[in-house]
């Protein structure tokens, strides 16, 4: 395969890689917590470069938008948003997940979960629980995260923050992993409750780009054809 067939290969298959990353942040604009996807374009090293001369000097990565979405009312006695950088700790029989995701449940047996049956981790390690005889409609927050009916305190939220976007993984929609080292107590975060944070995905943004995308994806795909035609004239000019 020559370089311009690698070239355009290449960048058909970026500019793909960019439209499914715009169609799931335009699908989730309007999951609470959804933090938008995108692609990161970063330089090769000089070495990868000698050793593949095929390489492009730029490669891309899954980057995470950590671009507070806006909070509004819901009056749920359930629902919770954050106001910093933490996020709530979350946890499944697979382990513990990162979510801005404040929509919660009380299940069956008292534990507050996520709408998938994640059960919320509480500062001490524990999972949060409304205990019986307590409604919820006395259900309160304080911006320490502390929840509570009335005067019982049934436990704080525990919060966590990452340095960087890079250290966090999307296992799921508003989900995400990152390695126990690089995460630590985010105690600048306040909660609010009866709220919820909206996805931070700017619509029109996302449909600008689509837009453009998907023009470069149909010239590559005519230049493609026309590449082929003109390869196939040549070997049909040179069987003859």
């Amino acid at each position: 395969m020559d370089d311009m067939a690698l070239g355009m290969r290449d960048m058909f298959g970026r500019s793909t890689r960019h439209l499914q990353m715009i169609a799931e942040n335009l699908a989730n604009s309007s999951t609470p917590g959804y933090r938008a996807g995108s692609v990161m374009t970063e330089p090769v090293s000089p070495f990868d470069r000698i050793l593949n001369r095929h390489v492009t000097a730029e490669t891309e990565r899954d980057a995470t938008d950590l671009t507070p979405g806006a909070v509004r009312m819901t009056d749920r006695p359930l629902d919770f948003s954050i106001n910093g950088d933490g996020f709530f700790v979350v946890r499944s029989d697979k382990g513990e997940y990162l979510t801005r995701n404040g929509s919660f449940e009380q299940g069956a047996d008292g534990v507050l979960r996520t709408a998938a049956g994640h059960a919320v981790v509480d500062a001490n390690g524990d999972v949060m629980s409304i205990p019986d005889g307590v409604r919820q409609d006395q259900i309160q927050v304080g911006e320490d995260g502390v929840l509570r009916a009335g005067d019982r305190r049934l436990g704080t939220f525990r919060l966590d923050r990452v340095a960087s976007e890079r250290d966090l993984e999307r296992v799921g929609t508003a989900l995400f992993t990152a390695p126990e080292a690089r995460r630590e107590p985010a105690e600048s975060s306040r909660i609010l409750g009866r709220t919820l944070e909206t996805s931070n995905t700017v619509v029109f943004q996302e449909l600008s780009n689509m837009m453009l995308l998907s023009r470069t994806v149909e010239a590559l795909q005519r230049a493609q054809s026309n590449q082929d035609q003109s390869q196939r004239k040549m070997m049909d000019v040179l069987a003859s």
